[in-house]
């Protein structure tokens, strides 16, 4: 079950999708996001889904304690012929990253720590690679 609850926002399209391979519910917070979910959907190498999946906390470089909700959780099937991982997704446009790296980095660490703890893979994809697949 999700572990954050994706608000209503008047910027940005959000919303909630039915979909039989999500855990939960499938909530996404940009069109991005909901075309993310869509292939995920539709590829059959994935079992399952789950949007908002795990909080990771980590303590930054003042000692403060933060936290950090990755976008998605993905299990593979068992019988994918390379038997993938599980991967924890974080979707963000390329200009997103660009503009706020220097904020996105720790979080980024905290989570690639946190996959490789848990013999998972943490990876960022755009729209360059999502768009790609939709084209």
């Amino acid at each position: 079950m999700p572990v954050r609850k994706i608000p209503k926002n008047y910027r940005n399209i959000t919303g909630v999708a039915p979909h039989s391979k999500a855990e939960g519910e499938a909530g996404y917070e940009s069109s991005l996001e909901r075309d993310f979910l869509i292939l995920l959907e539709f590829d059959p190498n994935v079992a399952r889904f789950e949007v908002q999946p795990v909080k990771i906390e980590w303590v930054d470089e003042s000692g403060k304690t933060r936290s950090y909700t990755p976008d998605v959780f993905v299990q593979y099937e068992d019988s994918h012929p390379r038997r993938p991982c599980p991967i924890i997704f974080e979707v963000k446009y390329r200009s997103d990253l660009d503009k706020h790296w220097n904020d996105y980095r720790p979080k980024f660490k905290a989570a690639i720590r946190y996959a490789k703890d848990h013999g998972w893979r943490f990876k960022i994809i755009t729209e360059a690679e999502i768009k790609s697949v939709l084209i």
